[in-house]
């Protein structure tokens, strides 16, 4: 019974993490010519990022899409890290899928654009990435792959990577997985025993 219960929850872990990826998002100033950037880690369910041909709504941070971090510096103003609390929601657009376990931004999408190249001029071809804050003192999104920060520095997505920090579903995966392991040795060491 342990060991179908061990087999179980293995599964549930193995389920909840197939979509589940830690990304690092860094944004610079370089291109508007100010010495703002920003990095944030992010634990993102992939399947909120759908394959976009027109508008769509934001979604709210906090469900699938975890912010773990969020740090902006060199701005004029609203430097400082912020929370999870200080965002209400996210955008993400793109006209094709997109390899999630490589860098995203430059990856080429079905509309013969770049995902986040700046010679579209971030604009709709390019896809779209962005953060809203509710906390006045916070970056929130102005324009397409565009942050600005409470100091009125434009700040934009450079890198979208996956990141390096486990996810509690790998962590539950690991465990899961020594547990099976445990089990077969008990019950092994069970049946030599006889």
């Amino acid at each position: 019974m342990k060991l179908k219960f061990a087999l179980l929850a293995a599964a549930i872990a193995m389920a909840s993490a197939a979509n589940a990826a830690i990304f690092t998002v860094t944004w610079s100033g370089a291109q508007f010519g100010n010495t703002a950037s920003a990095v944030g880690v992010f634990d993102i369910d992939t399947s909120l990022f759908p394959n976009l041909g027109g508008a769509q709504p934001t979604n709210p941070v906090g469900t699938g899409f975890s912010i773990i971090s969020f740090n902006v510096s060199g701005s004029a103003g609203g430097n400082g890290s912020f929370t999870q609390a200080d965002f209400g929601s996210f955008y993400f657009a793109a006209f094709s899928p997109l390899n999630y376990s490589q860098q995203l931004i430059g990856q080429t999408m079905g509309n013969g654009f770049n995902f986040g190249s700046f010679g579209a001029g971030y604009g709709g071809p390019s896809g779209d990435f962005n953060l809203f804050s509710v906390n006045p003192g916070a970056p929130t999104g102005s324009f397409y792959f565009q942050l600005t920060t409470a100091g009125g520095d434009n700040i934009g997505v450079t890198s979208f990577a996956p990141g390096t920090v486990p996810e509690p579903a790998s962590w539950a995966m690991l465990i899961a997985g020594f547990g099976l392991t445990g089990a077969a040795l008990r019950r092994r060491r069970g049946t030599v025993a006889a």
